[in-house]
């Protein structure tokens, strides 16, 4: 099941990359200590877990964390639609994905970047204890949702500095530049079409929807990660 919570972790986290972030995944950067992934400062950046820490330096973690908090507790669609919703169905889900021989193939492709499955699955684990109750529907956030929190963190991300430093990333390291490639691969299209021919995740994926996530906007999102990290760089 590790790798289950990696893959949505790296989404996630390819996602604030972009300049967004994915609720569940915002308090692993708040709690990150970067030290327990390299503790070498001088030699070169050759791992993706190094390349990650990198571009998480430029994203304003606290005050990301700030907003995702604000939702959680605040707005109802968050606080209580979306994460009530994951609270209930993410084992299903996840259990989905450990089955998929195409997910465990990409898996082991980015462990051989050098991402460390170990490590982030244990960052990951203890984040279902650390996101708070959601209080009340506070008028300012109500109906305003994922797409509204994803706005406001957008206003605060350095948007030009963080895609010069991916473009930097993509020319001179060779594991960030293999990730990229990996996301126009037959090896990622295969896994992607796994996902929409399960039959169990695209239930979910109607049940979330008609349950108030904001799933739709949530997918664009990724997708328009993938084509910005596959295109623009």
């Amino acid at each position: 099941m590790n790798g289950v919570f990696l893959i949505l972790g790296m989404a996630a986290a390819s996602i604030v990359i972009a300049g967004v972030v994915v609720l569940k995944i915002t308090s692993l950067y708040e709690q990150l200590d970067v030290s327990e992934i390299s503790d070498s400062h001088n030699r070169d950046r050759n791992s993706l877990d190094e390349d990650l820490r990198d571009i998480l330096g430029f994203v304003p973690l606290d005050e990301v964390s700030a907003i995702f908090r604000s939702y959680v507790i605040n707005d109802k669609q968050i606080g209580r639609d979306t994460i009530g919703y994951l609270n209930d169905n993410f084992r299903y889900i996840a259990e989905e994905f450990d089955k998929m021989p195409e997910f465990h193939l990409l898996l082991g492709m980015l462990r051989n970047l050098g991402l460390s499955t170990e490590y982030w699955y244990e960052k990951l684990e203890t984040i279902g204890g650390e996101i708070p109750k959601h209080e009340k529907d506070n008028p300012a956030r109500t109906d305003r949702g994922f797409s509204g929190m994803i706005e406001e963190i957008r206003r605060i991300l350095p948007s030009e500095e963080l895609h010069e430093l991916l473009t930097q990333k993509f020319i001179h390291s060779p594991t960030f530049r293999s990730f990229v490639v990996i996301l126009q691969s037959p090896i990622f299209e295969a896994f992607r079409d796994a996902v929409q021919r399960n039959q169990v995740l695209q239930r979910h994926y109607f049940w979330a929807n008609d349950d108030g996530v904001e799933v739709c906007f949530a997918t664009e999102l990724l997708n328009n990660l993938i084509a910005y990290l596959v295109h623009e760089l």
